[in-house]
Order: structure tokens, then C-alpha cells, then sequence
């Protein structure tokens, strides 16, 4: 059976765009195709139907592969089997019959694996190393002609703590990764506890609680390059909050921790969570137009969903604020339609009065039982009352009660952003803005839907035990609101047994949950320090937007973004300015891999746009300024790895040096054009040398088993690991 295996293996040629679930490799040996030899088989679409039932997950994955040659091909769909996942049954669509696929366990599948690297010369498959593979048999595949696959398997989950975990292979690790035409995957997860943390760190996922045992998301996107596996993490507890750990720690090194808080599902129908709201709408002069349409329709439909347990009151400025009834009224049909009618008849005009609107909404004390959110819209700048920003928010936030959230939305460009943010930063509510060409009514309604039911406010989390936890992100804690949760993330020493204590308020009473956990060691969620860094950028980018920049600041942001691979607009520039210096004064000892043009003139327009949007990022008004604003935002509170590099799309390519970068096993390695560099390597006592694909270069792989993941950027890549920096070369 073993030769057998290693004859096929050694037959087959494999010419993929990237892993994209299964894949098909043909045969160029084909009787049916003489001479046909090596032929792309590009994966198109990836539609997968996952059912999640108290730990025990069934898939049902459809793709469409395209032969482009002429010849009509045999070969052979591989799967690789997510480690440690128990699949005890993989079914097959073939020509419309189900057929059973062959398992072969990872002593078999590696020969398999391996031998498909040694011809096919790259390396995307020692990632599932150590992992069993599924194969079946095709025939035909026609020429020219669309390839429909669909396997169906069941799979008991491995379980870490209250967390089930789910992988399904999706990324495209090869270098000659194609975009998939379509990519959906749709989950449905249910328990007989209730639901509580449901996250996936490598897709940005859209969620929907059914019940309190139910939960389903979905992801879909057109034109999409997969660069990771889909991993999801389930847990199902009764504790009133759930309290979910992941770690990744390698050897010598600190630790990095995920934490998730989630109270679960609570009933949209139930009105258990009262709350005060203020509205205050700018209806200046520049509201003109379609603004102030949008913006009336988005409140009525704010005033549509409070509850009867609601109080609310709404305040329009101009040159003048008003307040409709004097102080937090409650939502009765007579007071909401009341409401809906003062709306209605506003009229833009005038100045914008910043100062006096929030000394209206502010005036009235707060109900210690009940959370106070304030809901701000403006397009403007204060023209009118006080309007220097630094003494306008000192007196917002005197008049601010501890209880009291202001959520700002900036619409349009001429605002002043830093009054905006710190009016909201302050408050622990936070400030989002509105482009001229986005639909304000949309996204004013989905803002309200988010915030308008506070379940857990105050949280304040303390964690003791052995291990010393610290350097947790977000800085500061954010309410949690229905249909959500909070997710941080932090650093660790050592592993080891923690006792988490969480505090905040429910209903304005005090509320206090206790959960033992455990640390664990290992190093297989190398998310957490990607995630980790990029959340702890965007909080010192919006120190430098806020209160001005310093040389720690910018050079742990060089450091960060160096080695994890988060490169944004306004990180670039920082580090451009480094490896200016950097050019002038190289440190052989531990070498850093350059990541742009320097001293050539496409570098030029490069650093003059880093530039510009550098000193957008801190400029208080203008395009620049709030969109850099919403993107240090999505940095400051990054789930998924797809949100680390904000506004890469907008940089000039041309001025980057062949910039192509990839991360793998928690590091970040750069492509200079003959290799793959790991962007921070550190110290290392030696260097060794090893061939691609030469007998040394398999055996790194079980003596470094973490290797498999960097070896499998490419066939030539650089790396340290276990104080040796490995050079892998053709």
C-alpha cells in the first residue's frame, strides 16, 4: 500500500492557485491525454453549509474548478483534514454519485504531501503536515469545461476550554494565489446550552442570533483572495456571561492572550434593559439638502425603536439649541409621535452651536439605575458659544456623568475631528463619520441597532493567578451591548491557572462574575499576536491624532508594524523614516529585511503620499482626517487579521519594493524579488543553510515542527526559530 501510494504521488503534478478547500491535481501521464503534461486546474467558486450541533459540526462544501487546457484530464481531489477533528465519514459528489472517499492517516498523507512539493516546487501543502488526507479518484474532466465538486463530512470538534473549535481549509498560500469569482460560507450553530462566544479571527463574519441556542453567520464576497483558513470558535455555557481564553506562546518568549465576554442572546422583544437617550441633531446651514432628508428619516427611525421603558429627549442646534420637552421624558405613544412631528417640521439654518446643545443634553442629572447614551450628529465645526476645542471638551466632560456614553457621528468632511473623538473617547462611547457618498440614513439606523441596548456597562476585568497578565487591548473596556461582545486582547509571562474577575452594571446595579480558567501553552492560535499588535497600533496612532507624537510612540510602531506586517498609510511613513536610517547605518548582526525603495525615484511619490496621509492622520478637519479617523478606530478594535492593514488599497504601489507579504505560524516575511524574509527576525547564534526539498529540508520539519507553517510561504524563505536563522534555497 505505501508504494503504491508513493508511485501515484510521484505520477502526479500539481499546478494550483493557492489551497482553496480540496484540490485537483492531474495526471500528465493520462492515457486519455498524451502529452497533455502540466495544467491549471484554478478553483472558481467555494460554497460551503456548516451545521454546528453541540460540538459535532457537518460540511457540506460545493466548488467549482476550470480545466483551461485542451485536453481532457485525469487526476486525482485531495482534502486535507483539519487536524485533530475526528472526521469519520467524507462523502463525494462524482458525475452525480456519492462515493466514498479513501482516508489516508498523516504518516501517508505527508509521503503525499511531500512528494507533491518535491515536483511541484511549492510548498502551500506542508501547512497540513501532520494532518490526514482524504483522496477520490476524477475522470473525465473536460477540456475547456467546469469541474463541480461537492463533499459532505461530519466531524467532532476538538474542544479548549468551553470552546469548540472549527478549521475548513480555504486559504491560498502559494505564490501563484488567484482570486476566487465567489466565496460563501454560511454557519449554523446550535447547543443545547446557551450560545455565547461565536468568533472566527480570519474572516469578518455577519451574525445573527436566533435564540438563545442559535446562532448563525455568514461571510460572502466576490473577486476574493483567500489567504487563510476559515477558523471559528463556539462555546455554549448557562453562566450569566461567557468567559472564552485562547493563548499562543512560543518558546522564550512572552505569551499572548484572547479573551472573549459575551452574555449571549437577549429576546429583541424584551424590555429588560431601560435606557435614557438624547438625540441632538445639527440642523445648521450646511445641513441643506439631502443631509438633513437623511438625517430626519434616520432619527424617526431611532424614535420607532425605543422601548416603553425608554426615556428619551431630542435637542436640535443651529445658531440656537432647543430642547423639545426640557429634560428625559418617557416614551409614550403621545411623547413619540410628538417627537416624530418636531422632527419632521426642523429647518436648517444658521450657525452651530455646539456649546449650548450639549448643555442641554447635559443639564439634567442621570438616573443611576439606567445607562444615559447620548446620540450626536454634526457636520460642522463650532461656530457659535465656546469653540476652541480643548476648552469645549474640558467643559463636556465636567458635565459628563460616569454613566453617560456620547456617541458622535460626523457627517461630511468639515468637522473637526479631534473635538469629536475626544468628546466621545472620554466618555467611553466612540465617534464614527459618514463619507458624502455613503447613505447616512443606513448607516445612522445600523449604528442605533448596535447601541441602543446596553447589557453590561462599567466592565472592569482583573485577572490573578500565576500567570501576570498586562498590556490588554482595548485600553479602555467598551459597554457591551445586546447581540454582541468584547473581545480583548493582552499579554501573558507564563502559563498557568488565573481567576477572572469581571465587574460592571446591569440595569445600573452592580454586577460582579468569577471564572477559574487556565492558561494553556502552545503556540497554535498565531492570530492573537497579529490581532494583539494591530489593536495596540491603532491605540497609539490615536494617541499621536489626539495629543501629538513622540519618538517611543513612532518607534514601537516601527517595531509592531515590521514584525507583524501591518502596513497602513500611516505606519509606512513611520517606517520609511526608519529604514532611511536604517540604509545609512545597517546592523548585520541581526538584519531587517528593507521593505521599500530607497534612493530610487519611484520611492519618491511613495513617501510624498505616506506623507500626506501621515499628516492627514493627525489633521483635525478635511477627507484625510476622518477617514483616517474611522480606520484607527477599526485598528483599535480589529477581530479579524483581514482588518490589520486599513487603507493599504490606497497606497502607491509603484514606490513599494516588490512588496508582497504574507503571514504565517504568528510572523510577517516579505518578498524581495529571490526571497521571502521574516520581517523582525531577532538573534540567532548561527545560520543554516538547506536545500529546497533536499532530505535536510523535510527532517526541519519534525525536528521544528512550528516550521511548517513558515516554510510554507515559499521556496525560498528565511526564518529564525530556536536561535538559528534557517535559510531555505533552490
Amino acid at each position: 500500500m505505501k508504494k503504491s501510494i508513493q508511485t501515484a504521488a510521484l505520477l502526479l503534478i500539481i499546478v494550483w492557485q493557492g489551497i482553496a478547500g480540496g484540490i485537483i491535481i492531474t495526471d500528465p501521464q493520462n492515457p486519455q491525454s498524451p502529452g497533455a503534461g502540466r495544467y491549471l486546474l484554478e478553483s472558481r467558486v467555494y460554497d460551503a453549509d456548516i451545521i454546528i450541533r453541540n460540538g459535532i459540526a457537518q460540511t457540506t462544501l460545493n466548488q467549482t474548478f476550470y480545466n483551461n487546457s485542451q485536453a481532457r484530464l485525469e487526476g486525482w481531489f485531495i482534502f486535507p483534514v483539519p487536524a485533530g477533528s475526528g472526521i469519520k465519514d467524507f462523502m463525494m459528489d462524482v458525475n452525480g454519485t456519492m462515493t466514498r472517499a479513501e482516508l489516508m492517516d498523516a504518516g501517508k498523507a505527508k509521503e503525499i504531501y511531500e512528494s507533491i512539493v518535491r515536483k511541484q516546487q511549492d510548498p502551500a501543502l506542508l501547512e497540513y503536515v501532520g494532518a490526514d488526507l482524504f483522496r477520490i479518484r476524477i475522470f473525465p474532466i473536460e477540456p475547456r469545461s467546469e469541474k463541480k465538486t461537492r463533499i459532505t463530512f461530519t466531524q467532532t470538534l476538538p474542544k479548549m476550554g468551553d470552546l469548540w473549535e472549527y478549521t475548513l481549509p480555504v486559504s491560498g498560500q502559494g505564490k501563484t494565489t488567484k482570486k476566487l469569482q465567489k466565496i460563501n460560507i454560511r454557519v449554523s450553530a446550535e447547543a443545547s446550552s446557551a450560545i455565547k462566544t461565536v468568533y472566527s479571527p480570519t474572516f469578518k463574519m455577519n451574525t445573527d442570533r436566533i435564540n438563545a441556542n442559535k446562532t448563525v453567520l455568514q461571510f460572502s464576497a466576490s473577486d476574493f483572495t483567500p489567504d487563510n483558513d476559515f477558523r471559528l470558535y463556539v462555546s455554549a455555557v448557562d453562566d450569566k456571561l461567557g468567559i472564552s481564553l485562547l493563548a499562543h506562546k512560543e518558546a522564550g518568549e512572552d505569551g499572548f492572550l484572547f479573551m472573549d465576554l459575551n452574555p449571549g442572546y437577549l429576546d429583541e422583544t424584551a424590555d429588560n434593559y431601560p435606557k435614557d437617550i438624547t438625540f441632538i441633531l445639527d440642523v445648521s446651514g450646511s445641513m441643506s439638502g439631502e443631509k438633513i432628508k437623511q438625517a430626519k428619516n434616520a432619527l424617526i427611525f431611532c424614535l420607532d425603536k425605543l422601548k416603553p421603558s425608554d426615556y428619551f429627549e431630542v435637542i436640535r442646534f443651529s445658531t440656537e439649541a432647543e430642547a423639545l420637552f426640557g429634560k428625559r421624558v418617557p416614551n409614550t405613544p403621545v411623547n413619540n409621535a410628538k417627537a416624530k412631528q418636531f422632527v419632521k417640521n426642523l429647518q436648517e439654518v444658521g450657525g452651530t452651536n455646539i456649546d449650548e446643545a450639549f448643555e442641554l443634553a447635559l443639564a439634567e442629572k442621570e438616573n443611576a439605575n439606567r445607562p444615559h447614551i447620548v446620540l450626536f450628529l454634526t457636520d460642522g465645526k463650532p461656530t457659535i458659544g465656546e469653540t476652541q476645542p480643548d476648552l469645549l471638551t474640558n467643559k463636556i466632560r465636567k458635565k459628563t456623568g460616569s454613566g453617560t456614553r456620547i456617541f458622535s457621528i460626523g457627517i461630511g468632511n468639515d468637522l473637526h475631528t479631534k473635538l469629536l473623538e475626544k468628546i466621545s473617547n472620554e466618555s467611553k462611547g466612540y465617534c464614527t463619520y459618514i463619507a458624502p457618498e455613503e447613505d447616512m440614513e443606513l448607516k445612522i439606523s445600523d449604528i442605533y441597532k448596535k447601541l441602543s441596548r446596553p447589557v453590561l456597562t462599567d466592565i472592569k476585568v482583573n485577572v490573578e493567578g500565576s500567570a501576570r497578565v498586562s498590556q490588554i487591548y482595548p485600553r479602555e473596556i467598551p459597554d457591551v451591548f445586546a447581540g454582541s461582545s468584547v473581545t480583548l486582547f493582552g499579554k501573558f509571562d507564563k502559563p498557568g491557572p488565573i481567576k477572572i474577575t469581571v465587574t460592571g452594571k446591569v440595569k445600573g446595579a452592580p454586577f460582579s462574575f468569577t471564572k477559574n480558567a487556565v492558561i494553556p501553552d502552545g503556540n497554535k492560535h498565531d492570530f492573537i499576536p497579529t490581532l494583539w499588535a494591530t489593536r495596540k497600533i491603532g491605540w497609539m496612532l490615536e494617541e499621536i491624532r489626539l495629543r501629538g507624537e513622540n519618538e517611543e510612540l513612532k518607534n514601537e510602531i516601527v517595531a509592531l508594524s515590521r514584525k507583524y506586517g501591518i502596513i497602513t498609510p500611516y505606519t509606512s511613513y513611520l517606517i520609511l523614516e526608519d529604514e532611511e536610517q536604517l540604509v545609512r547605518t545597517p546592523t548585520p548582526t541581526m538584519p531587517r529585511p528593507v521593505l521599500f525603495n530607497q534612493g530610487r525615484s519611484d520611492a519618491i511619490p511613495m513617501k510624498e503620499s505616506s506623507k500626506k496621509e501621515y499628516e492627514d492622520m493627525k489633521a483635525v478637519s478635511g477627507a484625510g482626517s476622518t477617514r483616517s479617523g474611522n480606520e484607527i478606530r477599526n485598528l483599535n478594535m480589529a477581530e479579524a487579521t483581514s482588518e490589520k492593514n486599513q487603507g493599504y488599497d490606497r497606497m502607491d504601489k509603484p514606490g513599494m519594493k516588490n512588496l508582497d507579504m504574507k503571514n504565517a505560524g504568528g510572523r510577517a516575511f516579505v518578498y524581495d524579488g529571490k526571497m521571502w524574509n521574516q520581517m523582525e527576525p531577532g538573534k540567532f547564534i548561527k545560520t543554516l543553510k538547506i536545500k529546497f526539498g533536499s532530505a535536510e529540508y523535510f527532517e526541519l520539519l519534525s525536528k521544528v515542527p512550528e516550521a511548517k507553517y513558515y516554510v510554507s510561504v515559499g521556496r525560498n524563505v528565511s526564518f529564525t526559530a530556536q536561535n538559528i536563522r534557517f535559510e531555505i534555497v533552490d
